[in-house]
């Protein structure tokens, strides 16, 4: 390599490689400005839809506020509504209201994270008893504009509450789309 740097007779070589150096620079950088999240100190909510299903069907929507205490950590709190659709009888609705806690494995334009919800689910339906839910969730945010982010994820939902005092413990894998902003 230093022959070509020192021969004059090869000046063609030369350009070729600045070239390549200054377009590999450029190429760089640009990669650089592409893979940051826009996740910013501060407060941020999430809008969701829930989906799950095992032997009952529920579906519902969520809410979380909270505080990034940096573009790798996220806590908050939040609320959700679930209706769980029972093909044998009445619907069993729920509302439950949780911490919730999310850590970024990395600070990219598509970032994959974990996620975690925890705390008691409140009856909204007759004959229904509150209990525990539970929303672990593994997922990918898109970065797409600002502090606009669109979150993928697939978790477990478990909800254990009692429908005309019986158990009625919902096990079931959660599908959940959501924007953050």
């Amino acid at each position: 390599m230093l022959n070509i740097i020192n021969n004059p007779s090869k000046p063609k070589t030369m350009k070729h490689l600045m070239l390549s150096i200054i377009a590999l620079a450029m190429f760089v950088s640009g990669v650089n400005a592409q893979t940051v999240s826009g996740r910013k100190k501060g407060i941020q909510a999430e809008s969701s839809f829930v989906f799950a299903g095992a032997s009952h069907w529920a579906l519902g929507g969520r809410q979380t506020i909270g505080y990034c205490i940096n573009p790798d950590w996220y806590v908050g709190v939040g609320a959700v509504f679930i209706s769980n659709l029972n093909p044998s009888g009445n619907d069993v609705n729920i509302a439950p209201l949780y911490p919730n806690a999310r850590w970024y494995w990395k600070d990219r334009r598509w970032s994959p994270f974990v996620d975690m919800s925890a705390g008691y689910a409140f009856a909204t339906s007759t004959g229904t008893g509150g209990g525990a839910y539970v929303a672990p969730l593994v997922g990918i945010n898109y970065h797409i504009k600002g502090r606009l982010s669109l979150d993928l994820g697939l978790g477990y939902l478990y909800e254990g509450c009692t429908y005309y005092g019986m158990a009625f413990n919902q096990h079931s894998p959660e599908i959940r789309i959501g924007l953050r902003y």
